[in-house]
């Protein structure tokens, strides 16, 4: 088997030696090949095959509501009081915290910057059962009817608010 596979190899280098052009593009194919699905493979690993970075991410689940023809409602989105009485009700769910669709924020002064910001409940770092990286969590008190805004960063957005450039 080993020296079938020998001769082969052989053959196929005599080959390629008399046709030089369709070796350079037989080469080529395959390091194209090779380099689009490392590319897609990697896309794909990241957004759907690497879990969550939560303590447990296999027991988290997503809900949401379909409401058709509802005034004054906007895509799947829950009530502030919708969100509550869940919260408050559930006895299958270990904890509930509500997020909001990105949005784009433009951060005024001498050089304006956009970055992404979602809303959360205070409830979002316990429930994922993971810290901030730096500072602290977010409150019970930071989500109390009238308390002033709180803000979570992330790396990035730190490094570029700081005048440091992207996070590396």
């Amino acid at each position: 088997m080993l020296s079938t596979i020998w001769s082969d190899l052989r053959y196929s280098a005599r080959t390629l030696r008399r046709n030089p052009g369709f070796a350079a593009a037989a080469i080529l194919t395959i390091a194209l090949g090779v380099g689009v699905n490392a590319g897609l493979f990697t896309v794909i690993n990241g957004v759907l095959l690497r879990d969550l970075p939560a303590a447990d991410a296999r027991e988290l689940v997503s809900i949401e509501q379909s409401i058709q023809g509802a005034p004054g409602r906007i895509g799947n989105a829950f009530t502030t009081r919708e969100y509550r009485t869940l919260a408050e009700r559930t006895t299958t769910l270990s904890g509930v915290f509500g997020h909001s669709d990105p949005t784009r924020t433009t951060l005024g002064g001498e050089s304006p910057q956009q970055i992404v910001g979602t809303i959360v409940t205070c409830e979002y770092f316990d429930v994922l059962g993971q810290p901030p990286a730096m500072g602290r969590a977010l409150r019970a008190e930071d989500c109390e009817t009238g308390s002033s805004a709180s803000r979570t960063l992330n790396i990035q957005s730190m490094h570029e608010g700081s005048g440091r450039g992207p996070a590396r």
